[in-house]
Parts: C-alpha cells; structure tokens; sequence
C-alpha cells in the first residue's frame, strides 16, 4: 500500500482524489488509480509525476520529519529531521578568575562609568597643642626638682652647743627614716640637732620639727609629678592650659617651710631678740637661714602657675592626619 502526502503548495493545477489528500497527513490510496508506477525503496518518499510526495510501505509518520528531495517543483531540499548548525567561531576575551564562584565579567558597550561623589568631609577641631609652652612648663619642673632635692633647703649656724649645718631634702628623708628606727640616726644632722633635742619640747615645737622635712619631700614629689604631666602633654600633642593646683600647692608649702624655718629660729633666740628675729631672718642674719633651694623652688612653683596659663583659651586648630599632604586653602571672592 502506498501512503500519499497532501500538499497543494508542490503544484495547485495536479488533483487527486479528494478523500486520498488531506492536507499534511500520509493516507493510504491505491496505485491502480494513479496510472503510473511508483518507484522507490521501501520506508522511501519519492516524488511522482503528478508532484505529489509518495511513500512506498512503512507506519505513517510526521511528515515533518521526513526529508523533501529536490526537485523542479521543490528547488530546496528540506532535512529529514532537525539538525544541529555547525558552530560558529567566534573569539571571546575572557576574564581570569580566581574561584568558580566569581562571576565572569563581562563588557557593557551601554554602561557608562560611576562618577566619584564628592563627599563632603566634616572637619575634626582640636585643641591647640602650644607645645612650646608644654615644654618651658616641663624644663620649670624638671629643674624645680633637681634644685629641690640637690640644693640647700636651709643653713643652721652654730648655736651653743649645736654646730653649723646644712639641710636639703637627702638629710629630710634620713631624719624621717631614722625617726621611724630605720637607718643609721647619725647620718642625719637635722635627726642628731633638732628633732632628737625637741622630743621633751612643747607639741607644737615638735610637730613643727617633724613636718619641715616631710614638707620639703612632699614638695620634691610634686615637682616630678609635673614633670611627667607636662611630658605626657608634650608628647601628646595637648594644650597645657589648666590651672596648676599642684604648683600652687607647692607655693603654699615653700611658704610653709620658711615660717617653720623661722619659727625653729625664733625660738633659739633670747626673748628680747624675738623682735628684730623677723627682719634678721630675711636679710640672712638670724640663726637659721632659708637656703637657696628654698628660694628656687618657691619661683619655679610660681612660674608653673603662669606659665601654662600663657596657652590661649580655647584655641582650635584642624586636627592633622598622618601622612596626610598639606594644601594651601583658597576663598572665593565673591
């Protein structure tokens, strides 16, 4: 039996039995009714006289699948079946990756680049450093302390029994320590003359005689105290402005240490003496006389109290970053 494929687009002015010819699909027709002879293969679609496309035997199947020879009434021939093109070459510039995860990046011709926003940056303020004055402040203490602790606090001349000696802050801490049963009392002259005689005095005569020499240590302390706090300053970049409580303090005890000076003083002379004892001990001339350490440290104190004062009050300046380069600022005249 031979199958008949209907297509009226191979050549309209061909008929064939109606019912032999739907449109698109194989049917079955009998060749006595064809007047001519098929010739073919089996399973193979030929083209008879009439244009028509013939399989000779085999199941139907979709005629799209089936292959069209070419012919005059079909000039181009049609795949049996889809076929895959051959691929095209085409070269493509990749991207090195360093994972599989990242994605390929890929050309965008319509892409336009990110303009940078200008970010206005705020300014950072910060105290004024005036490090200069930081370190005037920081040589005042440092010599205060030098001059306090290796200079003379106060001269005791011979009184009666008593010889002539000197007094500084070495002697002070041998006196308290000795005082306590620590170290050799004989290494101490203020320990040996004054404290040891006073122990059967009055209260106030021996709470006066203890406190000179823990005084003028107290004083050397505070003066290394602000050393290190005006070297933090410096080294940090931060204002020394600030009222210095601890210089004046230290004012407060070298006044301190010369009344005791002269009280110790007065009490040696005779009761007639007492009264030109006050003028004596300022022009150097009484028993006791204050030393020039005393004197020195009284200055610096005083000069470390206005020194940082010197430091503009709320002075600001731009904070400088690091590695960062200086540019010369403009203004628009407007």
């Amino acid at each position: 039996m031979d199958l008949n494929l209907n297509q009226s687009s191979y050549n309209a002015t061909q008929t064939a039995p109606q019912d032999a010819r739907p449109s698109g699909n194989w049917v079955p027709i009998d060749t006595s009714t064809l007047g001519f002879t098929l010739q073919g293969q089996p399973n193979q679609v030929v083209q008879g006289p009439d244009g028509f496309m013939y399989r000779i035997g085999g199941a139907p199947q979709d005629p799209q699948s089936v292959g069209l020879p070419a012919s005059a009434a079909n000039a181009i021939p049609t795949p049996p079946s889809i076929v895959q093109m051959p691929p095209i070459v085409q070269p493509i510039a990749l991207v090195p990756f360093t994972s599989l995860n990242q994605p390929l990046l890929q050309y965008d011709p319509y892409s336009r680049p990110q303009e940078p926003k200008n970010e206005v940056v705020t300014p950072t303020y910060v105290m004024k450093p005036y490090r200069q004055v930081s370190f005037i402040s920081l040589c005042l203490a440092l010599v205060g302390a030098i001059v306090l602790l290796l200079s003379l606090v106060a001269t005791f001349t011979a009184v009666g029994a008593r010889p002539a000696f000197n007094f500084g802050a070495i002697d002070s801490a041998k006196a308290l320590l000795a005082s306590f049963g620590i170290g050799d009392s004989s290494g101490s002259q203020y320990f040996k003359y004054i404290l040891e005689p006073n122990k059967s005095s009055d209260t106030m005569t021996v709470v006066v005689s203890y406190a000179l020499p823990a005084l003028v240590l107290v004083a050397a302390i505070i003066f290394i105290v602000l050393v290190f706090k005006y070297l933090v300053k410096f080294g940090q970049r931060k204002t020394p402005r600030s009222f210095s409580v601890l210089a004046l303090i230290n004012v407060i005890i070298c006044i301190a240490i010369a009344v005791m000076l002269y009280s110790i003083s007065n009490g040696e002379v005779a009761e007639s003496a007492k009264a030109g004892n006050l003028s004596a001990f300022f022009s150097f001339k009484s028993t006791i006389l204050p030393g020039i350490g005393l004197i020195v440290a009284l200055v610096l104190a005083i000069a470390l109290i206005i020194v940082p004062l010197c430091a503009k009050k709320n002075a600001y300046m731009l904070e400088e970053t690091s590695g960062a380069e200086s540019y010369q600022p403009y203004v628009m005249n407007r």
